[in-house]
């Protein structure tokens, strides 16, 4: 009996994602950037990308989670990768308990993203 689940690579990639496709983890690749990735090839819209990214600065992470997914699935049907690490990074600081670490982290987001876009 086969199975019909995707097989992933020996590296974690999508099959057939070799040099000139795009894995699903890309080193050094924020969540703030691959949003920019997403408004640079008009998928999603500057709009859209900046209200879900604003919004989520003020709620707790299974609040901005169902936000910034929409962001990850647009990103996961269009073979853009993300690193797995940033990205664990920015979850598991989401709600830190110190303000200013807190803020930073919710910041940094917003940074990413902005200075890819408009700059």
């Amino acid at each position: 009996m086969t199975s019909t689940r995707p097989q992933t690579g020996p590296t974690g990639t999508w099959p057939g994602s070799g040099p000139a496709g795009r894995g699903c983890h890309a080193e050094g690749k924020t969540l703030g950037e691959v949003a920019a990735d997403l408004v640079r090839d008009k998928v999603l819209s500057t709009n859209t990308v900046s209200a879900r990214l604003l919004a989520v600065q003020r709620m707790d992470l299974p609040v901005a989670h169902r936000h910034l997914a929409g962001i990850l699935h647009a990103a996961a049907a269009n073979r853009l990768g993300v690193d797995w690490m940033a990205l664990y990074n920015l979850y598991r600081n989401w709600d830190q308990p110190l303000l200013n670490a807190r803020r930073r982290t919710r910041r940094t987001l917003l940074e990413q993203f902005h200075t890819r876009v408009f700059s």
